[in-house]
């Protein structure tokens, strides 16, 4: 499987974008197309579009060339102003709800995470946005990426403030969503370590913070809330069983973590993954990630002998016999493939 740059996806952002120059200078400005009037002038645009379409073209990973001086002129616009005026252009963003706009304000997040790396504010809600991105996404590459990323900037804000009770509580719900169970368990019981956090709640905590938090964290502040989310995680972790490690293995795999997998799956029962086809496709995929076509041939032909309509083994067979250029293979699937989808249509 060849992953997809996280840009492929960021497209959307800056797709409707114009490039113009000012007559007296060198740096090209992206503006929204409806807002541009005449294409050789950039008299009477809104300066808050032009400064929220730099930071969107360079979060977008756009202008690597120009990236210097587009910081420069941002900083000399906004000087101490900066974090505070893009964080607002974010929330502005965010509250449009549509696909464009949410991934509008992640790559303004993900520019100013790059200039002031470490700040808690931002990362915070970095992670928030990512996370949003990939629960509406239903593209494989895109939910990995982005579930990929959320989980990185997560662990780089537990880092910067491990006693702090929304960034334990932030990650192990995030953990807790990608079924890594037994490292949510961990956070949650971090974070009930610093409840007393609640009683201070109303004596200087700043309330608006909320608004960079996942949105569930306004009823986990409710203490009766919060244990019983954390009764609830224990409860499923030792209901779930294997079902959990299945979802740890696919999130590893979502997010290329291929070694990870690879050991997760080493820990499973065999006589379990025989009889359980979903395990056989994914140790499938894993040899097919790290290339070992014949092991992922054998994998995906016993899925298909306990599961006879299974497409997405088939899809991979398809790809394998292609490499080798077996061609009579490669059409026997691609005829399977055709047959079983014009029944389903029927």
């Amino acid at each position: 499987m060849n992953k997809k740059s996280i840009f492929i996806f960021l497209e959307p952002a800056i797709e409707t974008f114009l490039m113009i120059r000012p007559k007296e200078g060198d740096l090209y400005f992206p503006v929204d197309a409806d807002k541009v009037k005449d294409s050789r002038e950039i008299k009477g645009i809104n300066r808050t579009d032009i400064l929220n379409g730099i930071v969107i073209l360079l979060g977008a990973g756009e202008a690597r060339r120009q990236r210097d001086e587009y910081t420069a002129f941002l900083k000399n616009n906004l000087k101490e102003n900066f974090k505070d005026y893009f964080m607002l252009s974010a929330r502005e963003f965010i509250s449009r709800e549509d696909e464009v706009s949410i991934k509008r304000a992640f790559c303004i997040l993900r520019y100013i995470n790059e200039v002031l790396p470490g700040d808690l504010d931002i990362l915070l809600l970095y992670v928030e946005l990512a996370k949003k991105i990939y629960l509406a996404s239903d593209e494989y590459d895109e939910i990995g990426i982005f579930k990929a990323e959320a989980m990185i900037k997560a662990e780089e804000a537990i880092d910067i403030a491990p006693d702090e009770y929304f960034t334990n509580v932030l990650l192990a719900t995030l953990y807790l969503n990608t079924g890594l169970y037994k490292k949510a368990e961990l956070l949650f019981k971090n974070a009930k370590k610093s409840l007393n956090m609640l009683s201070e709640y109303g004596e200087g905590v700043n309330k608006e913070k909320l608004y960079v938090y996942e949105p569930a964290l306004k009823t986990l502040l409710d203490h009766e809330v919060f244990e019983k989310t954390y009764a609830d995680l224990l409860e499923l972790i030792e209901s779930a069983g294997d079902y959990a490690m299945y979802e740890a293995f696919q999130n590893d795999l979502l997010t290329g973590r291929l070694d990870v997998a690879e050991q997760k799956l080493n820990e499973l029962d065999e006589d379990k993954i025989s009889k359980n086809w979903w395990y056989i496709f994914l140790r499938g995929l894993l040899y097919f990630n790290k290339g070992d076509l014949e092991a992922a041939e054998e994998n995906f032909k016993a899925v298909l002998r306990l599961n006879a309509s299974h497409i997405d083994s088939m899809e991979h067979l398809v790809s394998i016999y292609s490499a080798r250029g077996d061609e009579r293979l490669r059409d026997k699937y691609i005829a399977k493939i055709e047959l079983i989808n014009e029944n389903s249509s029927l």
